[in-house]
Formats: structure tokens, C-alpha cells, sequence
């Protein structure tokens, strides 16, 4: 099912929707949805670590024809957040009887390597679109939304992660796209 889910993403050109601009919103919901569920979803341990993840993650990569570049950083900025969930020593969320990736690799240098490998492609998949020189809303917006994000997921008692957080900082009021009262309500 899950699977199937993603590979229906390859055959987005198809979808007569996808030209509506309102199409776009209800598109970020379902995979926000998608990604939600896969925290609870096992590996198929013969194929890899995180092997729905980085279908996903090919299958977003390879829209850019089809998925503008707004939808896809937002959707980027959501998977950093699941790749925090997944690197926790215990899960927020639980299925009885069903071994997620928590019972699988918790705390396995391995895994926790894969997460960090993936973390870094995903990062600089969205300080591609956010470092840009256009002043788009959809920008702004993303600008933000990682700011949420590192604020909300990221570990800031680590000196990288307080690097990273000042450096979108700076970005977001360098770019001047950004709300600067939301800026000082997240200092707050």
C-alpha cells in the first residue's frame, strides 16, 4: 500500500489536478499523512534501511517537472522533521504487535548513519531553494517552517544545530520575505 502510494507520485504528470493551484495544499497534507504513517511502518529489512523514505525522497527529487519548488521544500522540511522522530530512542507513537524501526534499530550506529547521510541530502535540498535570490512568499514560508522545525525537533544544545538555527535566522531577516513580528514571537 505504502509503496504504491509513493509510486503513484512518479505518475504525477498524468494528474489533470495537478495544472489547479489549489491541488498543491491537499497534496502537502496527503504526504505530510504519508510520512506520519511511515514512522510506524517496519523496514522491509532486504531492501535497506529506510527504503519507503528514500522512494519517497527519489520520487519528490525526480518531480521537479511536475512539483513546484515551494511544495517541494515544504515537503523536505517535513521529512527533516520525521528523520528527527526517527532518530529517538523511543518512538512517540506505537502499533501493538507490529516491530516498527524502533524495535528493528533503535539506537544502531547504522541506522542513526543513515539518518544523519539523509538528514544532510535533505538539508541541502532546501537551502537550495531557501538561499535563492527570489523574494517569493513561498520562500519566506519556507524559511520559516525550518526555523519552526529546528526549533521544535532539533537538538539546540548542539553546537551545529545552533549554527544551523542562527544561519536560517540570519536568512530569514536578510531576505526580508519574512513576517518580522513572527520572527521575534519564535525568539520569544
Amino acid at each position: 500500500m505504502f509503496k504504491s502510494a509513493i509510486g503513484m507520485l512518479h505518475e504525477m504528470k498524468s494528474f489533470s489536478d495537478v495544472r489547479q493551484s489549489n491541488f498543491w495544499p491537499s497534496f502537502i497534507t496527503s504526504v505530510s499523512n504519508l510520512l506520519s504513517s511511515l514512522l510506524l511502518v517496519p523496514d522491509n529489512t532486504e531492501k535497506g534501511v529506510l527504503y519507503l523514505l528514500r522512494g519517497l525522497l527519489n520520487a519528490i527529487s525526480e518531480s521537479n517537472e511536475t512539483v513546484p519548488a515551494f511544495t517541494r521544500c515544504n515537503l523536505f522540511i517535513k521529512v527533516l522533521a520525521l528523520l528527527t522522530a526517527y532518530s529517538q530512542d523511543q518512538y512517540l507513537h506505537r502499533i501493538d504487535k507490529i516491530e516498527s524501526n524502533e524495535t528493528l534499530y533503535s539506537n544502531d550506529p547504522k541506522f542513526l548513519d543513515q539518518i544523519a547521510q539523509i538528514s544532510m541530502t535533505v538539508l541541502n535540498e532546501i537551502f537550495s531553494y531557501i538561499g535563492g535570490n527570489d523574494k517569493s512568499h513561498g520562500k519566506g514560508t519556507c524559511i520559516l517552517l525550518l526555523l519552526d522545525t529546528i526549533i521544535s525537533h532539533g537538538k539546540l544544545d548542539d553546537e551545529t544545530m545552533c549554527k544551523m538555527l542562527s544561519s536560517v535566522w540570519k536568512l530569514a531577516i536578510r531576505s526580508g520575505c519574512c513576517d518580522q513580528k513572527h520572527l521575534v514571537s519564535i525568539s520569544s
